[in-house]
């Protein structure tokens, strides 16, 4: 697992590890309605192949679509691994926050990397008025075809909202001497968080912590890595510290990164 981190278009994308994060400023005095979540869909796939997504009905009314992918490539990789979307809804999507591990961190023995495979990202779409919901395709843009060099997959979860807009993003990633979660101090009433996590190295069954869930309760475990997308429990997070990650830390030797979304009132 390799990696690189980039800012690309309008991104905005927190270095946790530097303590800096992105907030929006809400209007003093202002009391805003919850933001209208409306339902989401997640799926697991191998590299190869990709994912392809149906979107509900009831996403007709949203405002606001947002992917949060667990992504990986080959560890061949001479550029960084990126979700490329596709399907007949026919979104435009931009990306907010995209992390790789192995730029910043190496196990014994390891080297840095320029480029590499897995990556957490942070996407979203804006549907036009009127629009149809159909199917979102999803894939890495390294999609080894060989079994032999390939690695392993990625999960996608996109989620809705009828009145929501982005809120805060982090990224966060490390070795197995750090543990795998972040405080995020919400700008709720009525945020709701999700996060995308990869962990190379180690296929495991990782808990989320206290008030999060697996989304849809689906997990990439193939070989040697382990894609999740988790989501807050209660939409409509009060403001205040919410812990996001794993209970427990990773297992020896893993490479690991979290992309975190909170997504607020618009």
């Amino acid at each position: 697992m390799t990696g690189s981190r980039l800012t690309v278009g309008i991104v905005v994308l927190a270095l946790v590890s530097a303590g800096v994060a992105w907030r929006p400023l809400l209007a003093s005095g202002t009391h805003p309605s919850t933001p209208g979540w409306i339902d989401s869909v997640t799926a697991a796939y191998a590299q190869q192949t990709g994912a392809t997504l149906r979107l509900p009905s009831t996403f007709a009314g949203a405002n606001l679509l947002v992917a949060v992918v667990g992504n990986d490539g080959p560890d061949s990789n001479t550029a960084e691994t990126h979700a490329v979307f596709g399907g007949t809804s026919r979104l435009p999507w931009v990306r907010h926050a995209h992390i790789s591990a192995r730029q910043d961190w190496t196990a014994p023995g390891d080297s840095l990397d320029l480029a590499g495979a897995s990556s957490a990202e942070i996407w979203t779409a804006a549907p036009p008025s009127g629009w149809t919901p159909g199917t979102v395709t999803e894939i890495s843009n390294f999609p080894e075809a060989t079994s032999a060099l390939r690695d392993d997959g990625g999960i996608i979860t996109i989620a809705a909202w009828s009145s929501g807009r982005l809120g805060q993003i982090f990224t966060l990633d490390g070795l197995n001497s750090r543990p795998e979660h972040q405080s995020v101090d919400t700008l709720g009433p009525g945020s709701t968080i999700y996060a995308a996590m990869f962990n190379g190295r180690a296929n495991a069954a990782f808990t989320p912590v206290a008030g999060y869930h697996t989304a849809a309760g689906i997990v990439r475990r193939s070989g040697d890595d382990t894609a999740q997308v988790i989501a807050s429990d209660n939409r409509d997070l009060p403001a205040g510290i919410q812990n996001v990650g794993y209970i427990s830390a990773p297992s020896p030797g893993d490479y690991w990164e979290m992309a975190i979304v909170e997504v607020v009132p618009r």
